[in-house]
């Protein structure tokens, strides 16, 4: 009777004492790593949209915006063949018309008349369509960027500035480039834009250098990719200028548009 009595308190005292134990250690586990990953994993997000939002702060992370905007340009052509494509642009040429080679997925895009402003280009459209009856207004939409990050992550307000100096750069270059189609453009102006715009491209570079934490490695390295071609192509306006030959600045700064589209397209899957 002692015996089964005692066999039956072991029982009792394994299954309301013991297990509840193990039970709620194994839990707490779970949920101390649950918390541990979230707080990780949300260190650093990064959305590319198409509608408006504004900077903000919450719970101790920093929301920032920043605005895209769209490119325009009288595309002639979309062509698979490149010997086609260079007869084309050699006719562009001859005839004094600005031209820039896109490729996009399999096809060759060519555009003239490149600009952040729709109705510049919308003005070349019936000179254009005389020649090349096909020939339509392009528009490419870059998105905006909207950057969620902790405090460990506040280099990124740097970051954000200098993304927004890059765009704010491409729309005076792209004013000057309308004004120099119609003769009203101001070299020194162009100038001070191309010198300014080194700065900023530098000062990003180094903004890209503080990166750290595994979940912002790939936006590194993506920034740092951008900054490289962006300083190439400051390089080489510097050396057109210097040779006097401000046309052929123009492809290089259609070039940096495109790249800037290029990035925030890499950016959207990190």
């Amino acid at each position: 009777m002692n015996k089964r009595y005692g066999k039956q308190r072991k029982s009792l005292l394994i299954f309301f004492l013991i297990i509840p134990l193990i039970a709620s250690w194994a839990t707490s586990k779970y949920i101390f790593n649950k918390i541990s990953n979230k707080k990780t994993i949300n260190a650093v997000k990064i959305e590319v949209k198409d509608q408006e939002k504004e900077n903000i702060e919450v719970k101790g992370k920093t929301k920032k915006h920043i605005d895209g905007f769209e490119i325009y340009s009288l595309q002639v052509g979309s062509l698979n063949d490149y010997k086609e494509v260079e007869s084309v642009v050699n006719n562009l040429k001859s005839l004094g018309i600005p031209n820039y080679v896109y490729k996009k997925e399999d096809a060759y895009k060519i555009y003239t008349y490149v600009s952040l402003d729709e109705s510049s280009v919308r003005k070349n459209l019936e000179n254009i369509k005389s020649i090349y009856s096909d020939a339509f207004i392009s528009k490419i939409q870059v998105g905006y960027i909207d950057l969620e990050y902790t405090k460990k992550y506040e280099y990124m307000n740097e970051v954000c500035s200098n993304l927004e100096l890059i765009i704010e750069s491409m729309k005076q270059e792209s004013k000057f480039w309308n004004e120099y189609k119609i003769g009203k453009s101001n070299y020194d102006d162009y100038i001070k834009i191309i010198n300014n715009k080194s700065k900023i491209v530098d000062s990003l570079t180094k903004s890209s250098e503080k990166f750290r934490g595994k979940y912002a490695e790939n936006f590194e390295e993506k920034m740092s990719k951008f900054c490289e071609i962006q300083k190439k192509n400051v390089e080489g306006i510097n050396k057109n200028l210097g040779d006097g030959n401000v046309k052929s600045c123009q492809k290089l700064f259609i070039s940096s548009l495109l790249q800037y589209y290029e990035f925030i397209n890499e950016i959207k899957n990190i």
